[in-house]
């Protein structure tokens, strides 16, 4: 053996580096991505979901029986719908959920057509949450300017607020600290965080997680849950529309 290593020194070189390189590459394949914190349930005695057509066909009874609220996707741009929102917001509102709704905003489209698009689609609801509205940088176009993000995103909150809807944010830190701090830091706050705390300052609702296995409802699914008590909660509640 020691006289194999004395000839072929440079061979046994390059297999060691094969190895480690290959242990490396599997140690990255392996490990998985941080796809959700792990606060301490018992601190937050309110916890809901939040739903779109992705997720298929929903048991909302089964979903009730283990939780308090659903936000449901409405709208996106200023001319789409979620095909689910109407099956879904009748089916929750029977189960006894507290019910949400929310738009995603995107960055190349005006605020006005927008707004429109998520007034015609709710006018007639009842939400028992404010309208979220959903701003970040993941899936939306790139290269927009921020100012110019900022600029049709206060288009759309002026027409809302001004013909009386209620509103809050959701969003990560990135878009947090990008596009709602400070400019809308008096609306309720919908953070995406995968740590503890959330978020540095104020926030109402926590997503910690992507991955929440829930009763009635198929594969991965968004976990959400309120700062405060259940009493809190109560209190938070608002319809929609002033």
């Amino acid at each position: 053996m020691v006289e194999a290593l004395r000839r072929h020194p440079i061979r046994i070189v390059i297999i060691f580096f094969a190895v480690a390189v290959c242990s490396v590459v599997s140690f990255l394949i392996v490990r998985p991505s941080v796809s959700e914190a792990t606060p301490c349930l018992d601190d937050y005695p309110v916890k809901g979901i939040d739903l779109s057509a992705h997720n298929g066909e929903v048991d909302f009874d089964s979903v009730a029986a283990h939780y308090d609220f659903v936000i449901l996707k409405a709208t996106e741009g200023g001319n789409w719908t979620d095909r689910s929102f109407e099956s879904n917001f009748m089916k929750a509102r029977e189960a006894g959920l507290k019910v949400g709704a929310y738009h995603y905003f995107r960055f190349d489209r005006p605020g006005l057509p927008q707004a429109i698009n998520i007034y015609n689609t709710l006018y007639n609801k009842r939400l028992d949450l404010p309208l979220a509205l959903d701003v970040e940088d993941h899936g939306n176009a790139k290269g927009i300017d921020r100012n110019l993000v900022i600029e049709r995103l206060r288009e759309l909150v002026d027409f809302l607020v001004g013909h009386g809807v209620s509103l809050m944010f959701y969003t990560n830190k990135l878009g947090y600290n990008r596009y709602v701090e400070p400019e809308f830091a008096d609306f309720p706050l919908w953070i995406c965080s995968f740590t503890d705390p959330p978020v540095h300052g104020h926030w109402d609702f926590w997503q910690y997680t992507h991955s929440g296995r829930v009763p009635g409802v198929a594969g991965d699914t968004d976990i959400n849950l309120f700062n405060g008590s259940k009493t809190e909660f109560i209190n938070f509640l608002q319809t929609t529309w002033k």
